[in-house]
């Protein structure tokens, strides 16, 4: 056994999964490539993996690691299993294309497991390990639908808590899915991509929210564009507190970058913030914040913690400044060629107040057209009035870039309602208007079809052919009634058919064939009769049945469970009765209502399925119970019944035995009380003499079987459990009920050479009478008080 081990290695199989490679390790889990054993196809296999560690067996079971109580671990490892299968559930509820749930879960290993569909593709990290992402242009490709599933993972009250490259698959599209929720590490992790209050060193004790998951995917974004991963949020804290700059610098483009570069810079700024106050607390919050252009800060290390906030603002003023400075430059260029037009008025400057200064410097790190459009009407004598406007220009420009490339009906709505007066408000009306004309040209398009669609099907329908059918199965195949077309002409063809089906399966009269048959009549004329036989059939506790001419009558005997064997104060009992224990027998199964007869000895004999001939004693064959037969000679019977049936036929176990033979009584004796026994089997009573007969009463057999079913029957309907002749059983000989199966199977091992018996028999008086009584014989044994019944396993309905 080794501790060391901690991924599971090629070719170890759970469950019937095989392991092909680890994909990747995240907090709280490790993700596999396994193949499907039994089914076929490939799966991301999900291991949970505590946080606190742990060691593996060889054979891939988890212990406890070093130093760490074994049964402390199993408690804490329950209750986290529990907790990371109870996730999957609310996992499932999560529907979003980027957000893949479990298909199963399962417990192994001592651990619990999540299978996911595998598509083609590869981790995040595997992609920026070879080279093959990922450019400003890519991130924001898997980058927008990321944002939305985390939205909808946050407004369902969870966190993922684990984003990184591990935790994102990409398909061969490009197209993002993230693996896992509800794995959240808690505290104590020191990868690049936690959030300083998943470190534990969090002064503050910030909880850990949608700013968490900000920062893991701020943090995943630096990872790809840059090909390294950032400097971890703890060796950031320590180098700010010693008094050093913080090691984690993000650029800013140049002027004129791209859109891509420009946004995915701005929520890395904001998004790897240390402190978690500083960063966006929603995801909605963050997204807004992409519209902030990027040349207001040269070089940008990552943002400082809220008590730090208040250094921005000269920045940011001198950003604006130079921003306003570059636009008139480029005014001044474009419009060289144009004369200038007369200049308005100027307002009349009016000094700045304090609550102006704070509101503008508030609108200008909010950068929202909400912000600027407040502080219009509210300064609207400003002299910030011009920078307002060029900003909800700038902020309407970009939100319509981002309607152009979604191009749709309902995003250019958005943005006129966003802008209704805006410098795109005509074109996004004409636009809206493109759509509304392409959908009512489409819904005559539907209409047509469907009314042409609806003539067809009633010409077809009218004609009632097969020949009809087909025609508009084939002119429509993706027509409004070929589901009713193919119903029809299932109905049609199956009615030539249903005649000769029903009699095909009145043939074979099994339960199988009626169900074959209804599943491909479910309608047909003769259902009815069909049910009817399967309810024939069916085998339910009580019911008698026989597999063929010459075979024993049997009846179905329920589960249930009993006590078997002899209680310590039982007077007669005997240690070969004891321990009394609990048998909980979980199936119904069939015994025979009387022993095996002479004449149905005979009928295998003649058969050649049994090869002795035993003798009566003159007491007369036919349904006198067969004697003067082995164990060996039983079994040979067993194996001709089930050649001649095609069933499943066995010797009972003794606990299947004593089971049957009590058919609920709890005493020693059938009937209740010693007197009764004599109304259930033939025994050595008083008529016999015998100086251990039973005292209690007589019966009208002396010295001899009697014919089977010549006594009262037992609560399940079985005749002479006690008495006429002992039965063998299947079980080995053993001298105690000590560690005998308590499932009621036989007890195969012990002395095998000699097999219990269990009844008593006519030659016997009470001590072998009782319910709990057991017997031994050799299994080459033939006499004149043993026989056997046979009991035979019933199908599941």
């Amino acid at each position: 056994m080794s501790k060391n081990v901690r991924a599971l290695a090629a070719g170890a199989v759970v469950e019937r999964f095989t392991i092909e490679r680890l994909l990747a390790a995240a907090p709280g889990c490790l993700n596999y490539i396994a193949s499907d054993g039994r089914g076929g196809g490939r799966f991301v296999l999900q291991e949970f993996w505590p946080a606190t560690g742990a060691g593996r067996h060889e054979h891939g079971h988890l212990m406890a690691p070093d130093g760490v109580d074994a049964d402390r671990f199993a408690l804490e490892m329950s209750t986290a299993v529990a907790r990371f299968l109870a996730d999957s559930v609310q996992d499932a509820s999560l529907n979003h294309a980027v957000l893949v749930s479990a298909s199963r879960t399962f417990k192994a290993n001592g651990t619990a497991y999540r299978v996911y569909a595998f598509g083609a593709g590869q981790t995040l990290q595997q992609a920026i390990e070879a080279g093959q992402c990922c450019s400003y242009d890519q991130a924001a490709g898997w980058l927008r639908p990321l944002l939305d599933a985390l939205e909808l993972v946050h407004q369902e009250g969870r966190v993922h808590g684990a984003l990184m490259p591990q935790t994102i698959m990409l398909d061969e599209a490009g197209a993002p899915r993230v693996l896992g929720l509800g794995h959240t590490a808690g505290r104590g992790r020191a990868d690049a991509f936690a959030a300083i209050e998943q470190t534990g060193a969090d002064e503050q004790g910030a909880e850990i929210g949608p700013w968490t998951d900000i920062y893991g995917l701020a943090a995943t974004l630096y990872h790809a564009i840059n090909g390294v991963p950032p400097a971890t949020a703890r060796q950031r804290q320590q180098a700010v507190q010693g008094g050093d700059a913080d090691p984690l610098v993000i650029s800013a483009p140049a002027p004129g970058s791209p859109v891509a570069e420009r946004e995915i810079t701005v929520l890395m700024q904001r998004g790897l913030a240390l402190a978690a106050a500083a960063r966006p607390q929603s995801i909605a919050e963050w997204r807004a914040r992409i519209t902030r252009t990027p040349g207001e800060e040269d070089v940008v290390t990552a943002p400082p913690a809220a008590d730090e906030g208040r250094q921005w603002l000269p920045r940011t003023l001198l950003a604006v400044l130079l921003a306003a400075i570059a636009v008139a430059g480029y005014y001044v260029l474009t419009h060289r060629a144009q004369p200038a037009p007369a200049a308005p008025p100027e307002p009349p400057v009016i000094a700045p107040v304090p609550q102006e200064t704070l509101r503008w410097q508030q609108a200008l790190e909010a950068d929202a057209v909400v912000g600027y459009r407040d502080f219009i009407n509210d300064f609207p004598q400003s002299r910030h009035i011009p920078e307002a406007l060029e900003h909800i220009g700038r902020l309407e420009d970009l939100a319509w870039l981002e309607a152009q490339a979604e191009h749709t009906q309902a995003g250019y709505q958005a943005h006129l309602d966003r802008f209704p007066d805006g410098r795109h408000a005509t074109e996004a009306r004409a636009l809206i208007e493109e759509f509304r004309q392409v959908e009512l040209r489409a819904e005559r398009e539907r209409a047509e079809r469907q009314r042409q669609d609806d003539l067809a099907w009633e010409k077809a329908r009218g004609s009632g052919t097969l020949a009809a059918l087909d025609d508009y199965i084939a002119a429509w195949p993706g027509g409004l009634h070929v589901q009713q077309a193919r119903q029809m002409r299932q109905r049609l063809q199956g009615d030539s058919n249903d005649a000769a089906s029903f009699e095909a399966a009145a043939k074979a009269h099994t339960i199988e064939a009626y169900r074959n048959y209804i599943s491909a009549y479910p309608a047909g004329r003769h259902v009815t009769a069909a049910q009817q036989a399967i309810d024939e059939l069916t085998l339910r506790p009580s019911k008698v049945f026989r597999d063929c001419a010459d075979c024993p009558d049997m009846v179905v005997v329920p589960a249930g469970s009993f006590w078997q064997g002899s209680a310590d104060a039982s007077p007669l009992a005997m240690n070969l009765e004891k321990p009394r224990r609990r048998v909980t027998i979980a199936e119904p199964f069939a015994v025979g209502v009387h022993e095996v007869t002479m004449a149905q000895w005979d009928a295998c004999v003649a058969a050649g399925g049994c090869d002795t001939r035993p003798a009566d004693n003159g007491w007369g064959r036919g349904t006198r119970p067969v004697i003067m037969v082995s164990w060996n000679d039983a079994m040979q019977y067993v194996n001709w019944l089930n050649q001649t049936t095609g069933q499943d036929y066995s010797l009972p176990s003794e606990s299947e035995w004593e089971y049957v033979a009590r058919a609920g009584e709890e005493t020693d004796w059938l009937g209740g009380d010693a007197a009764a026994v004599c109304a259930f089997g033939n025994i050595a009573a008083n008529e016999t003499g015998f100086d251990w007969r039973h005292t209690q009463c007589a019966d009208t057999s002396a010295l001899e079987t009697a014919p089977v079913g010549s006594f009262r029957p037992n609560a399940f309907g079985v005749y002479d459990v006690v008495g006429n002749v002992a039965e063998w059983t299947l079980d080995c000989m053993n001298l105690s009920y000590l560690d005998a199966p308590a499932d009621g199977s036989a007890w195969t091992r012990g002395l095998c050479g000699s097999r219990m018996t269990r009844g008593g028999s006519w030659f016997t008086g009470s001590r072998e009478s009782r319910l709990p009584a057991r017997f031994n014989l050799k299994n080459g044994d033939r006499n004149d008080f043993t026989g056997f019944r046979v009991v035979r396993r019933v199908e599941k309905q």
